[in-house]
């Protein structure tokens, strides 16, 4: 299963910048999973995890957004209809409840044969995971490609409402940074690893395309029970 590969794992006390003032406000992981968002979600909304509070310029993305940048914002506290940035992507690739991209070359701009063969180095590289879940949790379906970036960006986006406002999450991150275990998931971060979500968004799980399986211990605290991701790879 996906959220069992053998991906190197580090528990944090904290997550970097996670309380940048909110001219930049750039929370640090990777999104692996839907419990994963729906963490970072109820973080927002405790006031652990900074939420996006108005426009920014091109300029402003282009320095925030960097390997396991997560930004999450509502329309009514941001004013802000439709998230873009100053990239170029791939088409949009359905990953279970995520949509999928993955940063390519502008039309015209090919990559050199140097480059090319960059990139066949990388896509070999991902292959010795030996894992095909882990390949489709980090890539979706772009691990190959035409015009694919050399050591380029990968993107998350989910969408959840709560409490009659929808909340957007987008992630970025690189493959390499995931792999090598240098960005950690909300999960295994001390900080909100012990959030447990709220009734309010557990009575809305029946609205996502694949409802994680989200259980409560012992003392009460939500967990998510694993499933794999090999089933739910879909291309619009």
């Amino acid at each position: 299963m996906a959220e069992q590969a053998s991906l190197p794992i580090h528990h944090h006390d904290a997550i970097e910048d996670i309380n940048r003032p909110s001219q930049e406000p750039v929370f640090r992981a990777w999104i692996k999973t839907t419990y994963d968002a729906l963490l970072v979600f109820e973080a927002a909304r405790q006031g652990l995890v900074p939420r996006v509070m108005r426009r920014f310029h091109d300029a402003e993305k282009r320095s925030m957004i960097v390997s396991g940048a997560v930004l999450v914002f509502t329309e009514e506290e941001s004013g802000i209809k439709r998230w873009t940035d100053p990239f170029v992507w791939t088409a949009s690739r359905m990953l279970g409840n995520f949509m999928i991209y993955r940063e390519r070359y502008e039309v015209g701009a090919s990559a050199s044969p140097y480059s090319r063969a960059i990139i066949s180095a990388a896509v070999r590289g991902v292959t010795l995971v030996r894992n095909p879940e882990v390949e489709r949790c980090i890539y979706g379906g772009w691990n190959r490609g035409k015009e694919l970036k050399v050591d380029g960006l990968m993107k998350k986006t989910i969408s959840f409402p709560i409490g009659g406002i929808v909340y957007h999450l987008v992630s970025y991150y690189n493959p390499s940074d995931v792999l090598s275990g240098k960005l950690p998931t909300p999960a295994v971060c001390l900080q909100l690893a012990t959030i447990s979500l709220s009734d309010d968004i557990l009575r809305n799980l029946a609205k996502l395309r694949y409802p994680p399986r989200i259980e409560r211990d012992i003392r009460g605290r939500t967990i998510c029970m694993l499933v794999a991701v090999t089933t739910m790879l879909k291309t619009r």
